[in-house]
């Protein structure tokens, strides 16, 4: 029997760190186990990435490239970066890999889209859109995107994608309707599939001392940190002095645009009991979540869109309890609400007042254990990619 042949693109792959690197690993081991043939189109990681103890599965056939600007802080130079991304991809893709029975984009940036519909055009391969990231609204509501006519070629860009796809995935029941409000014809191809957890759990010894004290309640923040995520973070800082610096510490694992400025941030404000830290490789920090005790999570009150972080579903499958700072239109509020792991608020300094006096006076090990008991009920790896490739 022959194999069916897949590829995959995402400009986050293995070993960047990352949700969508992770994701997207899953996803490939899984197929290449499941007797597909895998193909992955990515970039070349923009930084270098903490070195990994796992190997990538040898019979993943993988294309890097580099893309210049990618990751570039001046947001106007990735922007445009991103526009002579998919053909670079479409060509690498015929030259290297030639046709395909599928093809599987993971929406971010927007433009790859667009590598999945020319090999559509010219293959008659089955095109899937996994969208994550609702951009160009998000630019749009961080004040990034403001020109006129940018706005209106990448609001083409996402029609046109969003045409052309066989089938439009996306992560949260506030993501599907975010997009049908703009195009309601997509309803036949839309459809529901959460991100999902590889419940194997990593072993890993932790090469970095965390100072990780166990006499302390230890709530750990681990991400990029940029213009969707420094507001949030920071007024949750602002509010953590409410809580005992003798019974709580925040550790951060960050890198981002605006590390410099956070670290500014409290070296004028004399924190005691925050420590930054680099990142580390995927297995490592498996392991530094089993070693905490609260996983946080931080938006900016001008990220409107409703997307989950991935970093949710990582705590929940660590079985840390969650708090969480968001707009009330993100749908992280209801999955935390739904799966009773947590804690949740707007930006409003008196609610995320409230909900550090409940966490304070919650039963961590609880709460945890109901998230990890929903996450293995709803976001199990090899259900959700069996229902989505009919395996």
């Amino acid at each position: 029997m022959k194999k069916v042949k897949i590829l995959v693109i995402s400009e986050q792959f293995f070993p960047s760190i990352g949700s969508a690197s992770i994701l997207m690993k899953d996803l490939c081991e899984y197929l290449v186990s499941k007797n597909f043939e895998v193909c992955v189109l990515t970039s070349i990681p923009d930084r270098t990435p903490p070195e990994s103890s796992k190997q990538l599965n040898k019979n993943i056939k993988i294309k890097r490239i580099y893309i210049p600007f990618q990751k570039s802080s001046i947001w106007v130079l990735r922007g445009l970066s991103s526009l002579p991304a998919p053909i670079i991809y479409f060509f690498y893709a015929v030259f290297f890999f030639r046709k395909f029975d599928h093809v599987f984009v993971y929406l971010s940036p927007l433009t790859l889209g667009l590598t999945g519909s020319m090999i559509k055009f010219f293959f008659k391969s089955k095109f899937t859109l996994n969208v994550q990231d609702l951009f160009p609204q998000s630019a749009i509501d961080l004040n990034i995107l403001k020109n006129s006519f940018l706005i209106k070629l990448f609001r083409a860009i996402e029609k046109k994608i969003y045409l052309s796809a066989d089938l439009i995935t996306a992560h949260s029941s506030g993501n599907i309707k975010f997009i049908l409000n703009s195009y309601p014809a997509l309803s036949g191809k839309l459809r529901l599939m959460h991100n999902w957890i590889d419940f194997n759990k990593s072993n890993a010894p932790l090469k970095n001392d965390f100072d990780i004290k166990k006499n302390k309640k230890n709530i750990i923040y681990a991400g990029i940190l940029g213009p969707s995520q420094i507001q949030g973070l920071l007024i949750f800082i602002e509010q953590f002095k409410y809580l005992n610096p003798d019974e709580y510490d925040l550790i951060l694992l960050i890198e981002g645009s605006e590390v410099l400025n956070l670290e500014k941030y409290l070296l004028q404000n004399s924190y005691t009991n925050i420590r930054i830290y680099a990142f580390v490789p995927p297995e490592e920090y498996e392991t530094l979540l089993s070693k905490v005790d609260i996983g946080l999570i931080a938006l900016s009150d001008q990220v409107k869109t409703p997307v989950v972080p991935g970093k949710l579903l990582g705590y929940m499958k660590a079985q840390l309890p969650v708090i969480l700072i968001a707009d009330v239109n993100n749908d992280s509020h209801e999955l935390i609400k739904d799966s009773s792991c947590g804690f949740s608020s707007d930006h409003k300094k008196r609610n995320i007042k409230k909900m550090l006096q409940e966490l304070d006076k919650s039963n961590l090990q609880e709460l945890g254990k109901n998230g990890y008991e929903y996450a293995l009920r709803n976001f199990k790896m090899e259900n959700i990619i069996d229902k989505l490739f009919n395996l």
